[in-house]
């Protein structure tokens, strides 16, 4: 959806399961920040992943060794 200023925060070994990802989809799509976070968190993503798609200063970050695949 078209919310602004989020985050999300991925972290402690936590899983995520996604087909399709996009951070930041509608114009109104500001400012938002996912973090990955921390050995054993991990975000298995099958298709396409896009961030800031059609909005500016989105964000992902992968931080203390946490797996994006």
């Amino acid at each position: 959806s078209g919310g602004a200023r989020t985050l999300i925060t991925i972290t402690n070994g936590a899983g995520v399961f996604s087909g399709n990802t996009t951070i930041g989809n509608a114009t109104s799509s500001s400012n938002n920040t996912v973090v990955l976070t921390d050995t054993g968190s991990v975000w298995i993503n099958t298709n396409s992943f896009l961030v800031g798609n059609a909005s500016s200063s989105n964000q992902l970050k992968i931080l203390n060794n946490a797996i994006l695949t």
